[in-house]
Protein backbone atom coordinates (compact mmCIF):
# COMPACT_ATOMS: atom_id res chain seq x y z
CA UNK A 1 0.00 0.00 0.00
CA UNK A 2 1.22 3.55 -1.01
CA UNK A 3 2.41 6.35 1.54
CA UNK A 4 -0.24 8.72 0.06
CA UNK A 5 -3.10 5.77 0.91
CA UNK A 6 -1.83 5.79 4.34
CA UNK A 7 -1.71 9.19 4.63
CA UNK A 8 -5.05 9.55 3.64
CA UNK A 9 -6.31 7.22 5.42
CA UNK A 10 -5.09 8.79 9.06
CA UNK A 11 -6.65 12.50 7.49
CA UNK A 12 -9.67 10.81 7.13
CA UNK A 13 -10.22 8.60 9.96
CA UNK A 14 -8.83 11.80 12.23
CA UNK A 15 -11.44 13.92 10.67
CA UNK A 16 -13.90 11.37 10.77
CA UNK A 17 -14.36 12.25 6.81
CA UNK A 18 -17.65 10.63 5.08
CA UNK A 19 -15.56 9.42 2.25
CA UNK A 20 -13.80 7.40 4.54
CA UNK A 21 -16.15 4.49 3.53
CA UNK A 22 -14.21 4.20 0.27
CA UNK A 23 -11.24 2.01 1.97
CA UNK A 24 -13.53 -0.42 1.42
CA UNK A 25 -12.63 -0.55 -2.45
CA UNK A 26 -9.00 -0.68 -1.90
CA UNK A 27 -6.97 -2.93 -3.19
CA UNK A 28 -5.95 -5.65 -0.40
CA UNK A 29 -2.98 -4.97 1.95
CA UNK A 30 -0.97 -7.35 3.48
CA UNK A 31 -1.65 -9.17 6.64
CA UNK A 32 1.23 -7.08 8.51
CA UNK A 33 -0.15 -3.74 7.19
CA UNK A 34 -3.55 -4.96 8.12
CA UNK A 35 -2.98 -6.06 11.46
CA UNK A 36 -1.34 -2.72 11.94
CA UNK A 37 -3.81 -0.68 10.98
CA UNK A 38 -5.93 -2.78 13.33
CA UNK A 39 -3.59 -1.55 16.52
CA UNK A 40 -3.68 2.07 14.98
CA UNK A 41 -7.27 2.35 14.50
CA UNK A 42 -8.85 0.30 17.22
CA UNK A 43 -12.29 -0.48 17.30
CA UNK A 44 -13.24 1.84 14.57
CA UNK A 45 -16.19 0.00 12.01
CA UNK A 46 -14.80 1.33 8.28
CA UNK A 47 -10.99 0.38 9.29
CA UNK A 48 -11.85 -3.00 11.06
CA UNK A 49 -14.13 -4.00 8.01
CA UNK A 50 -11.05 -3.64 5.37
CA UNK A 51 -8.59 -4.90 7.43
CA UNK A 52 -10.22 -8.20 8.01
CA UNK A 53 -11.46 -8.19 4.32
CA UNK A 54 -8.40 -8.32 3.29
CA UNK A 55 -7.02 -10.87 5.84
CA UNK A 56 -9.84 -13.29 3.85
CA UNK A 57 -8.03 -13.43 1.08
CA UNK A 58 -5.11 -15.27 2.26
CA UNK A 59 -4.77 -19.08 2.93
CA UNK A 60 -4.62 -20.34 6.15
CA UNK A 61 -0.98 -21.24 5.87
CA UNK A 62 -0.32 -17.64 5.96
CA UNK A 63 -3.01 -16.50 8.77
CA UNK A 64 -1.37 -18.73 11.08
CA UNK A 65 1.51 -17.13 11.44
CA UNK A 66 -0.25 -13.90 12.66
CA UNK A 67 -2.59 -15.74 15.08
CA UNK A 68 -0.61 -14.50 18.22
CA UNK A 69 -1.90 -10.51 16.85
CA UNK A 70 -5.42 -11.11 15.83
CA UNK A 71 -5.48 -12.39 19.62
CA UNK A 72 -4.50 -9.59 20.70
CA UNK A 73 -6.53 -7.17 18.75
CA UNK A 74 -9.57 -8.61 20.36
CA UNK A 75 -8.41 -6.18 22.85
CA UNK A 76 -10.27 -3.43 21.07
CA UNK A 77 -12.77 -5.12 18.75
CA UNK A 78 -15.86 -3.60 20.26
CA UNK A 79 -17.67 -4.21 17.68
CA UNK A 80 -16.71 -7.81 17.02
CA UNK A 81 -15.58 -7.73 13.61
CA UNK A 82 -12.57 -9.59 14.54
CA UNK A 83 -13.91 -12.32 16.54
CA UNK A 84 -16.30 -12.65 13.87
CA UNK A 85 -13.97 -13.26 11.24
CA UNK A 86 -11.67 -15.39 13.43
CA UNK A 87 -14.60 -17.88 14.12
CA UNK A 88 -15.02 -18.19 10.31
CA UNK A 89 -11.69 -18.47 9.95
CA UNK A 90 -11.35 -21.44 12.35
CA UNK A 91 -14.75 -22.74 11.04
CA UNK A 92 -12.78 -23.17 7.55
CA UNK A 93 -9.60 -24.77 8.68
CA UNK A 94 -8.98 -27.00 11.33
CA UNK A 95 -5.22 -26.04 11.66
CA UNK A 96 -6.88 -22.64 12.48
CA UNK A 97 -9.25 -23.29 14.70
CA UNK A 98 -6.36 -25.75 16.41
CA UNK A 99 -3.45 -22.82 17.05
CA UNK A 100 -6.84 -20.32 18.13
CA UNK A 101 -7.24 -22.77 20.99
CA UNK A 102 -4.06 -22.66 21.96
CA UNK A 103 -2.74 -19.32 21.76
CA UNK A 104 -6.81 -18.34 23.45
CA UNK A 105 -5.23 -20.90 26.49
CA UNK A 106 -1.98 -18.32 26.77
CA UNK A 107 -3.84 -15.46 26.55
CA UNK A 108 -6.68 -16.19 28.81
CA UNK A 109 -4.43 -15.23 32.15
CA UNK A 110 -2.30 -12.18 33.30
CA UNK A 111 -0.02 -14.63 35.33
CA UNK A 112 2.18 -17.81 34.67
CA UNK A 113 0.58 -19.79 36.73
CA UNK A 114 -3.09 -19.49 35.24
CA UNK A 115 -4.24 -17.91 38.33
CA UNK A 116 -5.20 -14.51 37.40
CA UNK A 117 -7.81 -13.97 34.74
CA UNK A 118 -7.17 -11.17 31.85
CA UNK A 119 -9.73 -8.58 32.94
CA UNK A 120 -9.98 -7.52 29.16
CA UNK A 121 -9.76 -11.00 27.03
CA UNK A 122 -10.89 -13.99 29.87
CA UNK A 123 -14.38 -13.78 28.73
CA UNK A 124 -13.86 -13.34 25.23
CA UNK A 125 -11.74 -16.37 24.78
CA UNK A 126 -13.41 -18.94 26.73
CA UNK A 127 -16.61 -17.60 24.76
CA UNK A 128 -14.43 -17.99 21.56
CA UNK A 129 -13.22 -21.32 22.45
CA UNK A 130 -16.49 -22.95 23.49
CA UNK A 131 -17.91 -21.73 19.94
CA UNK A 132 -15.10 -22.94 18.11
CA UNK A 133 -15.06 -26.73 19.80
CA UNK A 134 -18.50 -26.96 19.60
CA UNK A 135 -18.32 -26.34 15.67
CA UNK A 136 -16.09 -29.49 15.35
CA UNK A 137 -17.61 -32.86 14.27
CA UNK A 138 -17.04 -35.92 13.45
CA UNK A 139 -13.39 -36.61 11.99
CA UNK A 140 -12.46 -33.02 12.77
CA UNK A 141 -13.39 -33.34 16.66
CA UNK A 142 -11.55 -36.78 16.66
CA UNK A 143 -8.46 -35.36 15.06
CA UNK A 144 -8.68 -32.27 18.26
CA UNK A 145 -9.35 -34.48 20.82
CA UNK A 146 -6.51 -37.12 19.95
CA UNK A 147 -3.91 -34.01 18.97
CA UNK A 148 -4.54 -31.78 22.11
CA UNK A 149 -5.06 -34.90 24.65
CA UNK A 150 -1.55 -36.08 22.94
CA UNK A 151 0.38 -32.97 23.99
CA UNK A 152 -1.35 -32.60 26.99
CA UNK A 153 0.01 -35.59 28.46
CA UNK A 154 3.67 -34.59 26.97
CA UNK A 155 3.29 -30.83 28.39
CA UNK A 156 2.32 -32.61 31.59
CA UNK A 157 5.60 -34.38 31.96
CA UNK A 158 7.33 -30.78 32.94
CA UNK A 159 5.04 -30.19 35.85
CA UNK A 160 5.40 -34.09 36.65
CA UNK A 161 9.13 -33.43 37.16
CA UNK A 162 9.36 -30.24 38.33
CA UNK A 163 10.15 -31.60 42.47
CA UNK A 164 12.66 -33.13 41.16
CA UNK A 165 16.15 -31.88 41.84
CA UNK A 166 17.76 -30.36 38.57
CA UNK A 167 20.62 -33.21 37.51
CA UNK A 168 20.39 -36.72 37.38
CA UNK A 169 17.52 -37.04 39.36
CA UNK A 170 14.97 -34.99 36.66
CA UNK A 171 16.89 -36.42 33.91
CA UNK A 172 15.86 -39.79 35.30
CA UNK A 173 11.92 -38.43 35.86
CA UNK A 174 11.89 -37.29 32.56
CA UNK A 175 13.11 -40.52 30.73
CA UNK A 176 10.61 -42.73 32.78
CA UNK A 177 7.51 -40.17 31.94
CA UNK A 178 8.41 -39.58 28.43
CA UNK A 179 8.67 -43.43 28.33
CA UNK A 180 4.83 -43.83 29.48
CA UNK A 181 4.03 -41.66 26.14
CA UNK A 182 2.42 -43.69 23.48
CA UNK A 183 2.41 -42.54 19.79
CA UNK A 184 -0.80 -41.60 18.36
CA UNK A 185 -1.07 -41.45 15.23
CA UNK A 186 -2.65 -38.93 13.06
CA UNK A 187 -1.10 -36.12 15.53
CA UNK A 188 1.38 -32.87 14.46
CA UNK A 189 4.03 -31.01 16.67
CA UNK A 190 1.79 -27.55 17.50
CA UNK A 191 4.61 -25.39 16.69
CA UNK A 192 5.46 -26.17 13.28
CA UNK A 193 2.12 -27.47 11.47
CA UNK A 194 4.26 -29.33 8.44
CA UNK A 195 4.29 -32.83 8.80
CA UNK A 196 2.63 -35.86 10.74
CA UNK A 197 4.81 -37.30 13.97
CA UNK A 198 6.05 -40.72 13.00
CA UNK A 199 7.97 -42.05 15.90
CA UNK A 200 9.21 -40.47 19.12
CA UNK A 201 12.73 -40.15 20.63
CA UNK A 202 12.45 -41.55 24.14
CA UNK A 203 16.25 -40.86 24.83
CA UNK A 204 15.90 -37.53 23.89
CA UNK A 205 14.43 -36.51 26.98
CA UNK A 206 16.21 -33.52 28.36
CA UNK A 207 15.79 -31.33 31.35
CA UNK A 208 16.92 -27.95 30.39
CA UNK A 209 18.57 -25.72 32.92
CA UNK A 210 15.77 -24.01 35.21
CA UNK A 211 15.37 -24.62 38.48
CA UNK A 212 12.50 -22.93 38.77
CA UNK A 213 10.34 -24.15 36.40
CA UNK A 214 11.13 -27.35 34.78
CA UNK A 215 11.07 -27.43 31.06
CA UNK A 216 12.30 -30.05 28.99
CA UNK A 217 13.17 -30.98 25.37
CA UNK A 218 12.15 -34.00 23.22
CA UNK A 219 12.48 -35.09 19.71
CA UNK A 220 10.19 -36.30 17.14
CA UNK A 221 10.15 -37.81 13.69
CA UNK A 222 8.39 -35.79 11.48
CA UNK A 223 7.22 -36.78 7.98
CA UNK A 224 6.75 -33.65 5.87
CA UNK A 225 2.98 -32.76 4.58
CA UNK A 226 1.67 -29.35 3.23
CA UNK A 227 -1.06 -28.10 5.62
CA UNK A 228 -4.47 -29.76 3.76
CA UNK A 229 -2.90 -32.97 3.82
CA UNK A 230 -2.05 -32.91 8.01
CA UNK A 231 -6.09 -32.46 8.02
CA UNK A 232 -7.20 -34.64 6.01
CA UNK A 233 -4.76 -37.13 7.75
CA UNK A 234 -5.59 -36.16 10.73
CA UNK A 235 -9.55 -36.31 10.51
CA UNK A 236 -9.54 -40.05 8.80
CA UNK A 237 -10.06 -43.61 10.42
CA UNK A 238 -8.08 -45.25 8.14
CA UNK A 239 -4.40 -46.05 9.08
CA UNK A 240 -2.01 -43.55 7.62
CA UNK A 241 1.53 -44.90 5.56
CA UNK A 242 3.85 -41.89 5.49
CA UNK A 243 6.67 -43.96 4.43
CA UNK A 244 7.07 -42.66 0.94
CA UNK A 245 6.91 -39.03 3.05
CA UNK A 246 10.34 -37.47 3.28
CA UNK A 247 11.47 -37.28 7.01
CA UNK A 248 13.33 -35.83 9.59
CA UNK A 249 13.83 -34.99 13.01
CA UNK A 250 12.56 -32.38 14.94
CA UNK A 251 13.29 -31.02 18.81
CA UNK A 252 10.80 -29.16 20.72
CA UNK A 253 10.98 -27.74 24.44
CA UNK A 254 7.95 -28.05 26.73
CA UNK A 255 6.53 -26.93 29.97
CA UNK A 256 4.06 -25.62 32.26
CA UNK A 257 3.47 -22.98 34.85
CA UNK A 258 5.29 -20.00 32.29
CA UNK A 259 4.56 -17.45 30.16
CA UNK A 260 4.82 -18.19 26.49
CA UNK A 261 4.39 -15.25 24.69
CA UNK A 262 7.81 -13.87 24.88
CA UNK A 263 8.72 -17.26 23.38
CA UNK A 264 6.38 -17.40 20.68
CA UNK A 265 7.31 -13.78 19.38
CA UNK A 266 10.89 -15.00 19.32
CA UNK A 267 9.88 -17.61 17.25
CA UNK A 268 7.93 -15.56 14.80
CA UNK A 269 10.63 -12.88 14.69
CA UNK A 270 12.72 -15.40 14.19
CA UNK A 271 10.38 -17.39 11.11
CA UNK A 272 9.84 -14.11 9.35
CA UNK A 273 13.93 -13.68 9.22
CA UNK A 274 14.43 -16.84 7.50
CA UNK A 275 11.27 -16.80 5.37
CA UNK A 276 12.64 -13.25 4.13
CA UNK A 277 16.26 -14.68 3.46
CA UNK A 278 15.27 -17.74 2.06
CA UNK A 279 13.06 -15.25 -0.62
CA UNK A 280 16.05 -12.99 -1.03
CA UNK A 281 18.00 -16.05 -2.28
CA UNK A 282 15.09 -17.12 -4.42
CA UNK A 283 15.16 -14.14 -5.69
CA UNK A 284 19.02 -13.97 -6.71
CA UNK A 285 19.16 -17.22 -8.26
CA UNK A 286 16.39 -16.04 -10.36
CA UNK A 287 18.61 -12.77 -11.81
CA UNK A 288 21.43 -15.16 -12.17
CA UNK A 289 19.38 -17.74 -14.06
CA UNK A 290 18.18 -14.62 -16.36
CA UNK A 291 21.51 -13.85 -16.99
CA UNK A 292 22.55 -17.06 -17.54
CA UNK A 293 19.41 -17.16 -20.72
CA UNK A 294 20.68 -13.72 -21.85
CA UNK A 295 24.43 -15.09 -22.53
Amino acid sequence: MSLERQLHLQQNVADNCHELHHVLSWSTASPVTALRFLREYPGHPIVSQYCLKALSHFRPDVILFYIPQLVQALRYDDRGYIQQYMLKAAADSQLLAHQMIWNMATNMYSDEEGEVRDSVLANVLESMTASIRANLHDGGLRFYEREFAFFEQITGISGRIRDKELGPARKAACLEELAKVKLQPGCYLPSSPTGMITAIDYKSGTPMQSAAKAPFLAKFKVAQCSLDEIVRLGSSEDEVDLSKHKSKWQACIFKVGDDVRQDMLALQVREKEEKEAKEKEDEEEEGRERERERE
